[in-house]
């Protein structure tokens, strides 16, 4: 087992050389496996991150699917998928060319495994795309590639709704509505300029479709210091049975009976007693034990409080005790409720 300085010691030295269950370098790899990479023993149940699925309970993921809505595959291009990243474009291309005229490839390394390639092949026509995807879990050159056909766009992104009004972003603070119309007016009439709250983006109208084309050429250009998003204003469509899915949780609990309060009810007047005089550190409880009838100590504040008896007469016997040294107090100022 570990010394009483291993197990004190929290420096990542420590943790790479010594686990909870003293097993080293020099241990046997089976000992080694016995504790695995989250700190679990086998059979236990690993540590992982939460699994919140946010407020519509569907996750981040499902959720941003949902949004997008259905995939528009190409009718033209293909995806190639699986192959290592030495495999040349000439060799795909004769893999395929059975499968009809190809017009364009093109290929690249993907991002988390940069041994494979991905490759697209473009298709003179659709009949050849449609031949290309029954290859589909073929082998080739040793290895299963995967074929499928490209994702073009998908059926809720966001399209352009207006030819005479544009998205202008990545301003700084210091730009204004006079600034936007001395740089955007030079390409037309401008009808209208909308400014975010933090002035870091804005909407620009125009009175004709011409002006706000000719504006898209500021793409990426410099306007004091900053370089700027010029593009086309785009709405996402969002149809009505996402909408209903997203707000089914909050719908639902619109739906349900209201859960009925009791009223509470106010004590009488005659069985409310206002006592002031207790020294600090004095409790509920105290006060309580001390007068018999007492129900409710309400509210208590840190030398005075009003308390409710069950009946008139307890609050009377109570009033007679003024002055009287009692809860820790010299003398205990009691006296009936005015409210």
């Amino acid at each position: 087992f570990p010394s009483q300085a291993q197990r004190c010691s929290r420096s990542p030295s420590h943790i790479n050389k010594t686990t909870p269950l003293g097993i080293t370098p020099s241990a046997t790899m089976a000992d080694s496996e016995a504790y695995n990479n989250n700190g679990a023993l086998p059979g236990q149940r690993q540590r992982t991150r939460g699994r919140g699925r946010g407020r519509s309970g569907m996750g981040r993921v499902r959720r941003s699917r949902l949004l997008r809505g259905d995939p528009i595959e190409s009718t033209v291009t293909v995806v190639v998928k699986g192959l290592p990243a030495e495999t040349t474009d000439e060799a795909v291309v004769g893999r395929f060319a059975t499968a009809g005229a190809i017009s364009n490839v093109e290929s690249k390394v993907t991002r988390r495994d940069e041994s494979k390639k991905v490759f697209f092949l473009t298709f003179a026509d659709p009949a050849g795309a449609t031949a290309a995807v029954a290859s589909d879990g073929t082998v080739f050159n040793d290895v299963e590639i995967a074929v499928s056909r490209r994702i073009d766009a998908y059926t809720n992104d966001p399209v352009a709704v207006d030819p005479c009004r544009i998205f202008v972003g990545r301003l700084t603070t210091d730009i204004d509505e006079d600034r936007l119309t001395q740089i955007f007016g030079q390409y037309g009439s401008i009808t209208n300029i909308e400014m975010a709250r933090n002035g870091r983006f804005a909407h620009i109208s125009y009175a004709a479709p011409d002006g706000a084309i000719a504006a898209l050429g500021l793409h990426e250009t410099d306007l004091d210091g900053s370089t700027i998003r010029v593009t086309p204003y785009k709405e996402r469509p969002i149809p009505a049975e996402t909408i209903m899915a997203r707000s089914e949780p909050t719908t639902a609990r619109a739906a349900a009976q209201p859960r009925e309060r009791k009223a509470r009810e106010l004590t009488p007047l005659d069985r409310r007693v206002f006592m002031a005089g207790f020294p600090e550190g004095y409790t509920s409880r105290e006060v309580i034990e001390t007068f018999p009838g007492a129900v409710r100590v309400a509210p208590r504040r840190r030398n005075f409080c009003v308390v409710n008896f069950d009946t008139p007469e307890s609050a009377q016997a109570a009033l007679a005790r003024h002055g009287q040294p009692l809860c820790g107090a010299e003398s205990l100022r009691i006296e009936m409720s005015e409210r």
